[in-house]
């Protein structure tokens, strides 16, 4: 009888272990090799993704400029209500460090990114830091006229991404809005120069946000006194070509009244200047 119920038992184990192999799907295999080893919320390369009940498209939606990349994981997400959305909060203000991924009527998202394994296969290797342990982030702006190279991304991890490549670039600020300026002593005149994105030599930060709402992001390690003399010194040379609010201006031979004119919805503001 002994010998009879040990049999029983060994059969219904292999039974049992059966079961649990079929359970597994060659997909969940595949999820968790291209798992980081820093941890995800959701897998490298994903398309769409649920949170907190809602289905987000990665890379969709109304001022949307975040691009799905095999080779990085949506880190850590927030949802933000369109009951939120109404105080113009950009994501940082939400999750630090975060950049908006996908839009739809209701909410948007904000995700941390995290740069994934070379390979699918799992190995001892750590994957390279996010942009977001990079950096400390906080409202505000660098020092007036002080930037030495402005653009149109307007995320972190686009600005964050400029900055980390460059060794002379100690900190930046940055708005999701798609802002601009006029330029108009340059090689390429323009009304509209981008410049939601603006890199600094420098870490000295002013606490206000601006109309803008924008992010103040430095180098971990960084400390602004480093940078203060370099600042003081170069400052000149990134300085206005004319004063700031002016409401018109003069080059060569012609006359312009600023924010007039068809097309023209910039207006002169007394904390801004024309470079």
């Amino acid at each position: 009888m002994a010998a009879l119920k040990r049999s029983t038992a060994l059969a219904c184990a292999a039974v049992l272990r059966g079961v649990s192999a079929a359970r597994r799907s060659p997909a969940d295999d595949s999820l968790a090799l291209s798992s980081p080893e820093g941890g995800c919320e959701f897998p490298c390369g994903a398309e769409s993704v649920m949170k907190d009940n809602i289905t987000f498209t990665i890379g969709e939606g109304s001022g949307i400029s975040f691009e799905v990349k095999e080779n990085y994981c949506l880190q850590s997400c927030e949802v933000v209500e369109s009951k939120m959305l109404g105080t113009r909060k950009g994501c940082d203000a939400v999750l630090p460090g975060s950049t908006k991924v996908s839009k739809n009527r209701s909410s948007k998202l904000c995700c941390t990114t995290w740069a994934c394994p070379t390979t699918t296969k799992t190995t001892s290797q750590s994957p390279a830091a996010p942009l977001a342990a990079k950096f400390a982030c906080q409202t505000g702006q660098g020092p007036a006229f002080a930037s030495y190279e402005a653009n149109g991304q307007n995320s972190f991890e686009g600005c964050a991404a400029l900055c980390d490549a460059d060794e002379a670039c100690r900190a930046f600020d940055y708005t999701e809005a798609l802002s601009t300026h006029p330029e108009l002593i340059s090689l390429n005149p323009t009304f509209a120069k981008q410049d939601s994105c603006r890199l600094y030599k420098t870490a000295k930060l002013r606490q206000d946000g601006g109309r803008e709402i924008r992010s103040f992001c430095s180098k971990v390690g960084v400390e602004e006194e480093d940078f203060e003399v370099e600042y003081l010194a170069g400052s000149s040379s990134s300085g206005c070509n004319h004063p700031c609010g002016t409401n018109a201006v003069t080059v060569g031979e012609a006359h312009f009244k600023i924010g007039s004119g068809k097309g023209i919805d910039y207006m002169a503001s007394p904390d801004t200047c024309l470079g």
